[in-house]
């Protein structure tokens, strides 16, 4: 349930007049109205009866929005979504017990990927955690080291003051957004009543909070100096390459697009990056790290030096390479305090955004170099075809998708082969600005419907969401959601009974394993796509995919687009890929 108010709207006169003796609303109200006042604007409410309070305070301010999600999964995942087109917070509220339990995945994967969440969990009175009352369980720092900060609040009470309290949410805000963007988490006991029924709060207090509320600025401004003198320490080597990570969405990355169009060295772009299927025509472009023929001819010229801008990359060859063909020198740049280092290989870590970092790189030899071809563009149109060609598969629903998508829409991948397929060989035959998104912090596979969800909410645009039949049956739930989503979504549902990714790995021909890790069904999706008044449509083909495709990009609703592929048709594309490499050298 979505409720959006105008964003010009006035106060009123007497914030707190309907709260006053209720020092449960009135404190709900200062928290709501500083999480407001520094623009997390936007809740993601789960339905409850200790978090009443808060629910109330967010109904009741003028600038807030709320969405209501009765999972809580789902609802943190929406809000992973949503933050990362946002790049800022969702604010998520659950009442007691177990109901913040279910946030985990969704934490620890924005913790692990830098993507901002406040968790804002109400709580029973200290007295009761331990007296075996209903619904009760320790929340304090429940999410410990998957978030940046933790506050625990006391219950409300005049002895601590409107000013200490709203000035603790800021500082808590604050440590949601420096160093680095990451989950924070507020604990807030409340005691009964819940409701609005009445308790005496003096006048004093009263008219202490009504100051703070009615005040437009934050309780506290917090500024962050910027780092404009940073050395670019390049070495002299020759052979370099420029690999270019996980972006965020909404990071300028002007300076990035000006390095690649200059640069005279190869250099990669992961699919995370949003840039990857912008850049197809540069003899210096490596369209892929996991295709064999790429592969033999990088091994076969390795690089001295690497320099890697941006968070990790999908690519698995990408790190087996660096094991296997170590540079010389290795220098990373982001702005994530996590070592993001696999290979343990970086000599070189600069603490700086991506954008700017590539704006002092520009300046450097490594646009005069002389170019390195990696002889890797011929067979891109031979591969294209050749899936194209092929019964339907993950290789050719990409493709189908990448020709498709206008230029500027969004596309979440879910993880396993549905990203899998996007970063192996595929390039669009015009190059296309698309935002590019997946949860690739911990590479989970559920949560996605209510990311993609979140994310539609967060750009305000149409989203694809191209995932596999497991993660589809992980996140049933989550189609709800839709009903509440104005942007259109379309989810591409590649269904080939189970998770058969395993089976292109060496543990596939474990026969008393597979049964079990592939985790084989029958099911389809089409009636619980009705169920939740989803327009469904099957394909069987490239043809009739490609038609059913085009017709989702062009109405403005809701679609699930099952696949129905065979595991054979899968593992015969691969093996004629890689004949075809094996062709090319």
């Amino acid at each position: 349930m979505d409720r959006d108010r105008q964003q010009n709207a006035k106060l009123p006169t007497d914030p707190l007049g309907f709260l006053t003796n209720n020092l449960n609303w009135m404190w709900a109200s200062l928290i709501i109205d500083q999480l407001v006042k520094h623009d997390l604007n936007h809740f993601v409410i789960s339905p409850g009866l200790r978090n009443a309070p808060l629910i109330a305070a967010v109904e009741a301010h003028p600038l807030a929005t709320h969405t209501v999600i009765i999972d809580e999964r789902s609802a943190s995942y929406y809000a992973l979504g949503y933050a990362k087109a946002q790049a800022s917070s969702a604010v998520l509220v659950c009442t007691s017990g177990t109901a913040m339990a279910n946030y985990m995945p969704a934490v620890i994967e924005a913790y692990k990927s830098d993507t901002p969440l406040f968790i804002l969990t109400a709580d029973r009175p200290t007295e009761l955690i331990s007296s075996g009352d209903n619904q009760t369980m320790d929340q304090i720092n429940l999410f410990d080291k998957y978030t940046q900060a933790f506050l625990n609040l006391t219950t409300p009470t005049e002895e601590i003051s409107p000013n200490a309290l709203s000035r603790s949410i800021a500082n808590l805000i604050f440590k949601s957004k420096y160093p680095v963007l990451k989950p924070v988490h507020m604990n807030c006991p409340f005691r009964e009543p819940l409701g609005s029924d009445k308790a005496f709060v003096s006048s004093l207090y009263l008219n202490w909070a009504k100051e703070i509320y009615a005040t437009k600025q934050p309780a506290t401004n917090n500024l962050i100096a910027k780092q404009s003198d940073i050395d670019v320490h390049l070495p002299a080597t020759d052979r370099v390459c420029v690999v270019i990570g996980t972006l965020e969405n909404n990071l300028n990355k002007k300076h990035i697009k000006k390095l690649i169009g200059a640069l005279k060295v190869p250099f990669y772009l992961d699919v995370t990056s949003s840039l990857r299927f912008g850049f197809t025509n540069n003899n210096n472009f490596i369209p892929s790290l996991d295709n064999q023929f790429i592969k033999e001819t990088i091994f076969n010229k390795p690089f001295d030096t690497i320099i890697h801008i941006g968070g990790k990359v999908v690519s698995k060859s990408y790190y087996q390479y660096l094991k296997q063909m170590p540079p010389k020198q290795m220098i990373v740049a982001n702005k994530s305090l996590e070592r993001q280092d696999p290979s343990d290989l970086t000599t070189l870590k600069v603490n700086i955004c991506p954008n700017q970092y590539a704006k002092l790189l520009r300046d450097t030899h490594l646009t005069k170099m002389e170019a390195f071809s990696t002889s890797c563009q011929e067979f891109i149109p031979k591969a294209k075809q050749l899936v194209i060609d092929l019964p339907i598969n993950y290789w050719n629903v990409a493709n189908v998708i990448l020709e498709q998508i206008k230029s500027g829409a969004a596309l979440y991948l879910g993880n396993s082969m549905a990203i899998r397929c996007f970063d192996s060989y595929v390039a669009p035959a015009k190059p296309k600005e698309l935002q590019v998104v997946s949860n690739r912090g911990v590479s989970g596979i559920e949560g996605f419907v209510a990311s993609a969800c979140g994310y539609a909410k967060g750009c305000n645009d149409a989203v694809t969401l191209v995932i596999g039949d497991i993660s589809m049956l992980h996140d049933l739930s989550s189609l709800s959601i839709l009903s509440e989503t104005v942007s259109p979504v379309t989810i591409v549902v590649i269904n080939n009974g189970g998770g058969k990714i395993f089976k292109h790995l060496p543990i596939g021909n474990e026969p008393q394993l597979t049964p079990i890790i592939t985790s084989p069904h029958n099911f389809n999706f089409e009636f619980i796509a009705r169920q939740f008044g989803i327009n469904y449509q099957i394909a069987d083909s490239v043809k009739c995919f490609k038609q059913v495709y085009s017709d989702s990009q062009r109405v403005q609703e809701h679609t699930l687009i099952e696949l129905q592929t065979l595991d054979e048709d899968n593992l015969n594309a691969h093996r004629k890929l890689n004949n075809l490499y094996k062709e090319q050298t």
